[in-house]
C-alpha cells in the first residue's frame, strides 16, 4: 500500500541508522556526536556517562548507507509508477520475470521479501477480470507458487507477508495467533516451511509473535514479547523484561501481582450448624 519513496525507504534508515522517523520525515536537521539530541542522549546514557563517544544522527546515516545502498533493493510494484501504472499486476510470474532480468545484470538474489500476499493476487486478478471470489484459492497456493518460480529458481529464502482476518485483528494481545486465521484463507501456510503469526498490540505497543508453524523444526508454538518502538520502525524482542501474567503482558518485576486473588474460604453446607442461633 505504500510507496517506496519516500515512505518505505525512509523508515528502513529510520530502523537501520536508529534514526527517529519525524527527523526523517519531517526533514529536521541532523545531530553529529558534538551536539545529540535529547532521545539520543537517553538511550545511550550508559555510554555517554562511561565517556564514549556516541555518533550522531549524520555519522550513523553515514555508516549504514554503503551497507543498505549494497544490499537492499527496493522494488515499486505498488502501482505508485505514474510512467508505469500497470506495474505490480502480473502476480508471482512477473516478480520472476523481474528478478531473472536483474540477475542477468549481474546482481546476487540473496533474499525476497514480498509485501504482501494479498495484495499481489488482488490487483493481478482485477487486471485480469478474475472473479474476486477466487480469492480464496489462489491464496492456498501462493506458497508453492513462489517456492517453484522464486525460491527454487533462484535458491534463495522467501518472506510472505499476509494478514490475519478481521475478527482475529480483534483479539487480546495475549491471544497467541495462527495461519489458521489467515485472511480469506485457512490453509494458506499450507505449503510454507514457516509461519509466524503476529498478535495484537496492547496499550504499551508489546505483542505476541507464534511461530504456529515450523517443518521439520522443534520450534512450532513457541513465542516471543515484542515491543513496538514506532519511533525507530522497530520490533526489539522484550522476552528478558515482560512475561504473560494475569491475561496481560508485564513487566517481570510485576508478574506476582497479577495472580489471580485466592478465593475466600467459605463453610460448606455439612458444616453449618443449623440448630445454632
Amino acid at each position: 500500500e505504500a510507496a517506496v519513496d519516500p515512505e518505505l525507504r525512509l523508515r528502513m534508515l529510520s530502523y537501520a541508522a536508529e534514526v527517529t522517523r519525524d527527523t526523517l520525515f519531517n526533514g529536521e536537521e541532523l545531530s553529529t556526536s558534538s551536539n545529540l539530541k535529547p532521545y539520543e542522549q537517553k538511550r545511550w546514557h550508559e555510554a555517554l556517562k562511561a565517556g564514549q563517544k556516541v555518533p550522531g544522527e549524520q555519522e550513523r546515516i553515514d555508516g549504514v548507507l554503503p551497507k543498505l545502498q549494497k544490499n537492499l533493493w527496493f522494488v515499486e510494484f505498488s502501482g505508485a509508477l505514474a510512467d508505469n501504472p500497470t506495474i505490480g499486476s502480473g502476480g508471482v510470474e512477473e516478480l520472476s520475470d523481474y528478478l531473472a532480468a536483474e540477475e542477468y545484470n549481474g546482481k546476487k538474489i540473496g533474499g525476497v521479501v514480498i509485501d504482501y500476499a494479498k495484495l499481489l493476487l488482488e490487483r493481478q486478478m482485477c487486471a485480469n477480470g478474475e472473479d474476486i471470489q477466487n480469492m480464496r484459492h489462489r491464496l492456498a497456493g501462493f506458497g508453492d507458487a513462489v517456492k517453484k518460480q522464486i525460491a527454487m529458481r533462484f535458491n534463495t529464502p522467501v518472506w510472505i507477508m499476509h494478514q490475519l482476518t478481521g475478527a482475529a485483528n480483534m483479539r487480546a494481545p495475549t491471544a497467541p495467533q495462527h495461519h489458521a486465521l489467515a485472511a480469506e484463507a485457512k490453509n494458506f501456510a499450507d505449503n510454507l516451511w514457516f509461519c509466524f503469526a503476529l498478535g495484537t498490540r496492547d496499550g504499551n505497543n508489546n505483542c505476541l509473535i507464534h511461530c504456529s508453524k515450523a517443518r521439520r523444526s522443534g520450534t512450532q508454538g513457541h513465542e516471543s514479547r515484542l515491543h513496538l518502538d514506532g519511533a525507530l520502525s522497530a520490533f526489539r524482542c522484550v522476552d528478558d523484561k515482560y512475561v504473560v501474567s494475569g491475561g496481560a503482558i508485564v513487566l517481570k518485576e510485576h508478574s506476582d501481582k497479577m495472580s489471580k486473588p485466592e478465593k475466600p474460604n467459605r463453610p460448606r453446607p455439612s458444616d453449618i450448624d443449623f440448630n445454632s442461633r
